[in-house]
């Protein structure tokens, strides 16, 4: 259905964001130039989301340069969230920075207390709570 919604209007990003979010739930390599022409499209007041997804994109592929460089984008864009925030750091924990891992840990963790994913990331490096 998105890929009718392209053919019908191809100038509405929304519809490049939803058919990415939906690849990008079975093949992460399909969604990234759908959320690529997403974000050309899109007020960038609304860009943080699909930079998000993207970066979940990436992480699925262990592209985990390129994840992080989109969430930092999504997180600059108020998309501050403890996943987002969480995530950055299973990225720079994959490429060896221990202490931006646990660094971004700790700042999911204190955006929520609850947070369960960063609690147990924490508890597994050893980084307490």
């Amino acid at each position: 259905m998105f890929s009718e919604a392209i053919k019908l209007d191809p100038r509405v990003g929304n519809y490049y964001y939803n058919r990415g979010t939906a690849y990008s739930l079975f093949d992460p390599k399909l969604a990234i130039p759908d959320l690529d022409k997403a974000i050309e499209l899109v007020p960038q007041i609304r860009q943080g989301t699909i930079y998000g997804r993207r970066a979940y994109c990436y992480m699925q592929l262990k592209q985990y340069e390129a994840a992080i460089r989109d969430y930092d984008k999504a997180i600059s864009m108020k998309e501050s969230r403890p996943d987002l925030v969480h995530d950055r750091g299973v990225a720079k924990f994959q490429l060896g920075d221990k202490a931006g891992a646990l660094a971004d840990f700790r700042l999911a963790l204190s955006m929520n207390p609850n947070f369960e994913p960063a609690k147990r990331s924490l508890s597994q490096m050893g980084g307490g709570q």
